[in-house]
């Protein structure tokens, strides 16, 4: 095994195989190059003997919840584990961090993958948060129930459009990197939201905002998930505080399930973590079904 840099727009869907959270060799490149205006960023992936990739691993060199730590992954094939391909893709991402100013790197391990978070334990990761994952099936999702949950933001006066184009979403970046800041995946210390990284993740025909007047109180977005049935994932949903308590957030979220639903999506997922409980509400309330998730652990640098 030996573990070589990859090479810009290398098609890494075969090892992503078995990756639920993988969305697809196109969109990573973009978030790499998005990535790189800002902060350096690396990306490195693990060849078998016999040259097939067995595993990948990135880190972002930019602040995540604290000032001296990055963000990054390291996926294993299922076929390759135990055999320490994990171990050396880790270490190759502390070192970098730690060359680039960043002792400590947060990293996520799935409940559904075995021996993930005891991976995570044994290379000395420390737990920092539980993200939920949960489904609805969209297939019996119907326009009554969607019609009753916007009801309350419909009476505080909240209208929901799309977005026209390109133009219009980069008149939306302030609205929407603030409210990712006020995020608790963010923490206190994280670096704001590019714009470049903004418009990867937030496509138009992927966009519903709330708007009360001519004012922008909340918006939602999702991604495609690879696989069939055709499945969405919720990136984002975000209200401004001074709007919150009036049903906007449950609002963007059904119509935009219906949406979804009407283009043919037969499930939307979501992950929110323990700490945002009015999403969760929010979620509980639709009918979203509990699904296997994920924890976050941040590793110290390697001693």
């Amino acid at each position: 095994m030996r573990i070589r840099p990859v090479v810009d727009g290398e098609d890494l869907d075969t090892v992503h195989a078995d990756n639920p959270y993988w969305f697809g060799s196109h969109d990573f490149w973009a978030v790499m190059r998005a990535a790189a205006v800002t902060s350096p960023s690396y990306s490195w992936v693990a060849e078998g003997s016999d040259r097939s990739l067995v595993g990948h691993a990135t880190v972002f060199c930019e602040a995540v919840r604290r000032p001296d730590q990055a963000r990054g992954f390291v996926w294993v094939s299922p076929s390759a584990r135990r055999q320490r391909v994990g171990t050396a893709m880790h270490a190759q991402v502390m070192r970098t961090a730690t060359e680039n100013g960043f002792p400590r790197v947060l990293m996520s391990a799935q409940d559904a993958q075995p021996g993930s978070v005891e991976a995570a334990q044994t290379w000395g990761g420390h737990e920092d948060g539980y993200h939920h994952e949960q489904t609805l099936d969209l297939t019996t999702l119907s326009d009554t129930q969607v019609n009753a949950w916007c009801e309350p933001a419909t009476a505080y006066g909240v209208t929901l459009h799309g977005v026209s184009g390109v133009d219009e979403l980069e008149m939306l970046y302030p609205f929407c990197r603030d409210r990712f800041d006020e995020a608790p995946d963010m923490g206190d210390e994280s670096e704001p939201l590019s714009k470049e990284l903004f418009l990867v993740f937030a496509k138009p025909e992927r966009m519903l905002v709330a708007r009360r007047g001519a004012e922008v109180v909340g918006f939602t977005s999702f991604a495609m998930r690879l696989g069939s049935p055709p499945a969405a994932n919720i990136e984002f949903t975000g209200v401004h505080p001074d709007h919150r308590g009036h049903g906007i957030a449950l609002a963007l979220k059904a119509e935009h399930a219906r949406r979804m639903r009407d283009d043919g999506v037969a499930v939307v997922y979501t992950q929110n973590m323990d700490e945002n409980g009015p999403i969760l509400a929010v979620n509980t309330r639709m009918g979203f079904v509990r699904q296997p998730g994920r924890t976050d652990f941040w590793f110290p640098a390697l001693p």
